[in-house]
């Protein structure tokens, strides 16, 4: 049922007549058991706009929490600390329980098993179990990880299992069958690691794949050398290492192309996010100011965020703690009575491939062969036979080798292969717990919450601000130290290609109070080489940086101050510099264009505007599409390309750009003997540019959308929009816009999207915040707070927070 009805299998097996019963009997479940849910939320649950209180005994303690009646934000009362780890686990029980139980059947990689057996729900459990995300803690103590985080997961755990416990569990785990058994701190770790992978360190991943396949083909190391400038200079000359990469045994992927979508479309991937603050000297008021917009996927109902507020008394007379929280993990970005705090992804290299040579069940080390590493794993498949399956790792990291394509009987073939290993397998993301659990609360300056979020696991990027007035920026992230950059892999046989422990959490850039009193970040480069160390060799490109630097001059140019109005008309700013850029190319190409017609519109009088009523916008789209066709689909080939569009393209597409952009001749290989202009005003004079600019849709016309129930996924089809399942939206802005709106159909023939999945802006002079998510707090279809918050999110409305406790 839901997202995970097998219906594109079933014709394999039934016939047509068969099917279309089964699939009338799924879908009159599916209605009965709305129903049902539409009955306990309208006589058993609180309705929308109604302060509900409760107090909870949780393991000896007495929380109380209340759904504020004006903002429907979830409040928490908790003596200490760990009443409030408690109490949170209990919300997140209440409201989002089905999204966590999801979460934890990934991680575990037991889809299979919990909910729904089929092609792809074996994939990613296959997929899941070599991950060993789970594996990894099954021997976690409290001595092991340390009794500070341990007692806070344990902590939250118990608030789960308190509220489970009461038997209110959601409609759609009886459909498919499912008792969940306890929670525990394992589960919130391995849920950590599944996070910091999926969407995020699965990008580098992906980016140094391709680079790899791309060097066994002897056209495709001029491509990459160039895209990738100077990272690959190190081997481009060395003939033996190349001829050892183009007789690599490569699995292209490890996971079905169809579960890597279905699982990037569940995993809040921060793929481009937006973080900046003000120092107290440039703001209208005097205080520091601060603004956080989170970008991933939101397509799914709920959305990935829940807000929580608040109040411990351990912490102090007027404290609070606000922010969003991701169900199963802690408060992830916010803001305290001292200082607001949040992060963009940082794009540092937390992972490297290596080369193996292996032969039988052994692969090559310094000091000769040692044996390959194999660990059984049983899945459970409901009303299906259990899959055995083999993981492989070396001393180097997981093997990739699918057992389930290569008979392993008898030991490997002896040739080369890849492992791969992640930093997330060392530290298994208790520094990230420890963190978001207990120490940021601990803290009052910028400063001081700068020296406890260095160390947390995550690549990061975050901007603080406080009530001194002050502006702090603080990477962070814990990365290996590496003999090289990190972007192609090195022999595994040789010691020095080892990582000799991880760099120190001192040397990551810190800045306290830059000189311009105004900070950024944009999932751009950051990194002072020489001063810090600098864990980037990949990023998102300057774009909407620049976007930024321009409005912010154009601010200060104007009234000297800033204000929140200002960080509110930023977040919704939808103009594209990357735009700009190439059609100020066009302007000067000499092309001439009728007046009239869609190129002339986009060259001469289109404001670079990604609004859904440009026209601009989707011209420009138009002529992107093609000029990337004719650029990279004839060096790649069609399919190639096509693949690539919806894969490493979407967060790294400014390097593709800076080639043709920056048009250097050197790169013969993408210019063939013809020059830009040329090949610029020849996909213009294609007919689609020349007709009338009456005759061309608005850009909202192929943006639409349709947010779906993550557990329906959409199945209901128009049926789900009717019944207010799903929620049909118009995505604006583009990929290069500070409000990004990136729009691409997966394979699984899905629309996805990146947007803006929080917004939040506080003055720290004040006890306010104003924020708004794209859904509501809960995940009960039909509660009332199910999208509550919908239109204000689409029509860049913010909620007031009244952040003091009033009673």
């Amino acid at each position: 049922f839901g997202s995970f009805t097998p219906n594109r299998y079933i014709h394999k097996t039934f016939k047509m007549g068969i099917y279309r019963t089964l699939l009338v009997l799924s879908r009159f479940v599916a209605l009965l058991a709305i129903a049902i849910e539409t009955y306990i939320i309208f006589f058993v649950k609180e309705p929308i706009g109604i302060k509900s209180r409760q107090e909870v005994n949780i393991s000896g303690s007495v929380i109380r929490w209340e759904r504020d009646a004006a903002t429907t934000v979830t409040k928490i009362y908790a003596d200490t600390s760990l009443d409030f780890s408690k109490a949170l686990g209990y919300v997140h029980a209440k409201d989002r329980s089905l999204q966590m139980l999801m979460y934890r059947a990934i991680s575990e990689g037991k889809l299979s098993e919990r909910f729904s057996s089929d092609e792809m729900t074996n994939g990613i459990d296959r997929f899941m179990r070599s991950q060993q995300f789970a594996a990894n803690l099954e021997n976690a103590t409290r001595d092991s990880i340390g009794a500070d985080v341990w007692d806070h997961l344990k902590a939250y755990s118990d608030g789960f299992n308190t509220y489970i416990s009461t038997g209110s569990l959601p409609i759609e785990l009886t459909l498919v069958g499912y008792q969940p058994t306890p929670w525990t701190p394992q589960n919130t770790l391995a849920i950590g690691r599944l996070i910091a992978y999926l969407g995020l360190g699965q990008q580098q991943e992906n980016a140094e794949k391709f680079i790899i396949e791309a060097l066994q083909q002897k056209t495709g190391l001029p491509l990459v050398k160039s895209l990738f400038e100077p990272y690959l200079d190190e081997i481009s000359g060395n003939s033996e290492y190349l001829e050892i990469i183009r007789k690599l045994n490569i699995e292209s992927t490890l996971i079905p192309p169809k579960a890597d979508a279905f699982l990037k479309s569940m995993a809040p991937g921060l793929s481009g996010s937006n973080n900046w603050g003000v120092s107290g000297k440039l703001s209208k008021s005097g205080n520091a100011l601060y603004a956080s917009d989170p970008h991933l996927n939101i397509v799914n109902l709920p959305c990935i965020w829940y807000e929580v507020l608040g109040y411990v008394k351990e912490d102090g007379p007027g404290s609070y703690r606000f922010g969003i929280t991701l169900p199963s993990l802690g408060t992830i970005m916010g803001r305290t009575q001292n200082w607001a705090a949040g992060f963009t992804y940082g794009f540092g290299d937390q992972m490297d491939f290596f080369i193996e040579e292996c032969r039988n069940f052994e692969c090559r080390s310094e000091n000769g062969w040692r044996p390959i590493n194999i660990r059984g794993e049983t899945i459970l498949r409901k009303g299906q036979d259990p899959i055995e399956v083999k993981i492989y790792r070396t001393e180097r990291g997981l093997l990739e080798v699918n057992s389930s394509k290569i008979q392993l009987e008898n030991g490997l073939k002896h040739g080369y292969y890849l492992s791969r290993k992640f930093i997330h397998e060392a530290t298994n993301m208790v520094p990230s717990s420890r963190a978001i659990f207990s120490e940021m609360w601990k803290t009052k300056t910028a400063e001081e919450l700068s020296q406890v979020l260095r160390k947390i696991d995550l690549t990061c990027n975050f901007i603080i601000v406080d009530t001194e007035g002050n502006l702090a920026y603080q990477q962070s992230g814990v990365f290996p130290k590496r003999s090289h950059n990190g972007l192609y892999p090195l022999y595994a046989w040789s010691n020095d290609s080892a990582w000799e422990g991880h760099v120190d959490p001192s040397q990551l850039e810190f800045i306290l109070n830059p000189i311009s009193g105004v900070y950024a970040t944009n999932n751009n480069f950051h990194g002072v080489r020489g001063k810090y160390f600098v864990p980037v060799n990949l990023h998102m490109g300057s774009y909407r940086t620049d976007r930024f630097d321009e409005l912010a001059v154009e601010t200060f140019n104007l009234n000297s101050t800033f204000q929140l109005e200002d960080f509110k008309r930023y977040q919704a700013d939808v103009v594209s510099i990357q735009a700009r850029k190439f059609v100020e190319i066009l302007r000067k190409s000499g092309g001439n264009f009728k007046a009239g017609t869609a190129a002339h519109e986009m060259i001469y009088n289109w404001k670079f505007d990604y609004s859904l009523n440009s026209k601009g916008a989707r011209i420009f789209e138009e002529f992107y599409d093609m000029l990337m066709e004719e650029m990279y689909g004839k060096i790649l080939g069609k399919e190639a390309w096509k693949f690539l569009r919806k894969t490493i393209f979407l967060p790294y597409f400014h390097y593709w750009d800076n080639l043709i952009l920056n048009f250097n001749l050197k790169d013969e290989f993408l210019w063939k003997n013809r020059s830009r202009d040329e090949i610029f005003n020849s996909i213009l004079n294609d007919a689609k540019f020349q007709r009338n600019i009456q005759q061309v849709p608005e850009y909202g016309e192929n943006r639409k959308i349709s947010m779906e129930n993550s557990f329906f996924g959409g199945k209901l089809g128009t049926l789900g929009t009717f019944l207010g399942i799903d929620y049909p939206i118009s995505v604006e802005g583009g990929r290069a816009t500070l409000n990004q709106g990136q729009l691409w159909n997966n394979v699984l023939d899905k629309d996805e999207s990146f947007g803006v999945s929080w917004r939040f802006v506080t003055d720290m002079g004040t006890e306010v915040a104003e924020s708004v998510i794209p859904s509501g707090p809960s995940g009960k279809i039909w509660s009332g707070l199910y999208t509550s918050e919908t239109e204000k999110w689409l029509n860049h409305q913010y909620k007031l927070i009244q952040l003091q406790d009033s009673t």
